[in-house]
């Protein structure tokens, strides 16, 4: 990872508000440590997400979680 992938790395973290830290560090866990291999299609969906990332195609974080919460 660049330097400059990490510094949008802790950007993005910054902008989490407190009360959602413990999922995201739960998610980074199983992320770094997972349990299980990641199957086969896992790995695609990962490649793809993290290529529309590259890409800018994402969704700003209060965003989704104003889908998630049905507001």
């Amino acid at each position: 990872m660049t330097t400059d992938s990490r510094d949008d790395l802790h950007k993005l973290i910054d902008e989490i508000p407190i009360a959602d830290l413990a999922g995201l560090r739960r998610l980074i866990a199983d992320f770094c440590y997972p349990d299980d291999e990641v199957s086969p299609e896992d790995d695609i969906a990962i490649r793809e997400g993290l290529q529309e990332y590259r890409d800018g195609k994402t969704v700003p974080w209060s965003e989704v979680r104003r889908e998630l919460e049905g507001d």
